[in-house]
């Protein structure tokens, strides 16, 4: 399986954290949990390649360092970046999408997620979506030359819409690893309490705690 993982760029990410943590440590942040999302993934023997969709300077060094591949967002949008790299996968090949902002994903679980998408035959897309249900943080789908991206508002419900136009069987996982992503204060504090604060993600998480308390 193959892995696209977008990561926006580091100094505009985070913007509904804005009040309250600095621009500075959300650019901290965003980056902790783009390269934590990444070195998890790597280590799902399921995985064969990950490939970063990125307009991110720093995604470059990155990239390099832990052996992913990269694929300059030069498109407009999530959507259109994400057809793109779809687009040079074989039409019959494994895809997965993955947010970079999920601070408590580990290997076991997505390792489970894969493996419990895979155990259903046919085609299948699985959706692990965020805590209110609405959102789409990670992706499987059976064949990527038949799937269209459909992030951003309520996405979810795009996809499978999506997903019975294209004739696909739909699963929808509810897990705390997978759904919990980053995107408020209330989210940011939540976090920072179950993530160990003595690893790089951890230490971020909690600095950026003094400006939400």
């Amino acid at each position: 399986m193959d892995v696209v993982v977008p990561v926006k760029s580091f100094v505009l990410a985070k913007q509904r954290l804005a009040p309250v943590v600095s621009p500075r440590r959300r650019a901290d942040l965003a980056r902790a949990m783009a390269e934590h999302v990444l070195t998890t993934i790597l280590q799902v023997r399921q995985v064969r390649r990950i490939i970063i969709v990125s307009d991110e300077p720093a995604m470059a060094g990155i990239a390099m360092a832990i052996g992913c591949s990269l694929l300059a967002d030069s498109c407009a949008g999530l959507n259109a970046a994400l057809a793109h790299a779809l687009a040079d996968m074989p039409a019959e090949s494994e895809v997965g999408i993955v947010h970079a902002d999920l601070p408590l994903l580990s290997a076991r679980a997505f390792s489970q997620f894969v493996a419990e998408h895979r155990d259903r035959p046919g085609s299948q897309i699985t959706l692990a979506v965020d805590v209110a249900g609405t959102g789409t943080n990670a992706l499987l789908c059976s064949r990527a030359g038949a799937l269209i991206p459909c992030f951003g508002h309520d996405s979810a419900a795009r996809h499978r819409a999506m997903a019975a136009t294209a004739g696909f069987d739909v699963t929808t996982v509810h897990s705390t690893m997978l759904s919990r992503d980053c995107d408020t204060p209330e989210d940011l504090a939540f976090l920072a309490g179950r993530v160990d604060r003595d690893t790089a993600l951890g230490a971020t998480l909690w600095a950026a705690l003094p400006r939400v308390n």
